[in-house]
């Protein structure tokens, strides 16, 4: 049994993680191109201005050489971590398609077992969680190496390009601080989760990175679990394609609504007979 169990929750969880790995590869990839020919241009003004100083006169070009110079290179650093990771889970990866004798067989498991807590004791789902603060970093790098280079050749298009970067990163602040204050929100990343464990911990005096949105959001679930039955009928009826599933739903829904309001009459009776 739990051969069958872990191989199950091991692929899905590993194939979770491949994919996300992929989509960082993929970005990493994509963003290296769109960064490489900035710098072959910004390379230039570094000739022009030899002497400069990083906040002197003509210091524009080394600050903007430093910063899609260090976009590229964190990008970089984000593709060899996607990569890195990627043999890390092969190398967790345990074949339980092996002679099934009971000794070799608890063997596997045992190691299988080993293995997951190694995972688990070294945080490597919140190492993968972290790279997409390492893309963020690397597009902030480029977009500010871009506003301070656009303001030495156009005033006009500096300040558009601006207000377009400042909306972009004003919706992502915004969207990552949510969640620190409702989990009624569909911004959820691992920054955002981060941050709203760490808030919750705070507020109970014990700070805590982990489980307490999960928490949280499971109590507001519990405590509205009626209005999200309802919910759950209308969507399946509205939904399904199948006639016999909407009639059942139909006669599961009455059923449902009749036990209800039996358990609420119930409970009305009890408080009204019960003593003040």
């Amino acid at each position: 049994m739990y051969a069958n169990e872990a191989r199950h929750f091991d692929q899905q969880m590993l194939a979770a993680w491949n994919k996300h790995l992929d989509v960082r590869l993929l970005f990493a990839g994509l963003f290296s191109a769109i960064v490489t020919p900035f710098i072959v241009e910004s390379y230039k003004l570094l000739h022009d201005n030899p002497s400069a100083d990083f906040f002197g006169p003509g210091g524009y070009a080394v600050r903007v050489n430093a910063m899609w110079i260090g976009s590229l290179v964190i990008n970089i650093i984000t593709a060899l971590l996607a990569i890195h990771f990627k043999q890390w889970l092969d190398g967790y990866s345990v074949d339980f398609m092996v002679p099934r004798t009971r000794d070799t067989l608890l063997s596997v498991c045992r190691l299988r077992q080993y293995r997951f807590q190694g995972i688990r004791k070294w945080h490597i789902d919140g190492l993968i969680a972290f790279l997409p603060m390492l893309l963020y970093t690397s597009v902030l790098f480029f977009a500010i190496g871009l506003v301070d280079w656009l303001w030495h050749l156009n005033t006009g298009i500096a300040i558009y390009v601006t207000i377009l970067c400042g909306l972009v990163v004003v919706f992502g602040i915004a969207t990552t601080l949510i969640p620190m204050f409702t989990t009624r929100t569909p911004f959820r990343t691992p920054m955002s989760y981060l941050l709203g464990n760490l808030w919750r911990g705070i507020w109970r005096g014990e700070p805590c990175i982990r489980h307490l949105m999960e928490e949280e959001e499971m109590d507001v679930v519990d405590a509205e679990g009626e209005f999200l039955d309802e919910g759950a009928f209308r969507w399946l009826m509205k939904n399904t394609r199948d006639e016999q599933i909407y009639q059942d739903t139909i006669r599961a829904e009455k059923e449902y609504l009749h036990q209800r309001n039996q358990h609420r009459r119930a409970n009305s009776l009890h408080s009204q007979n019960s003593p003040v």
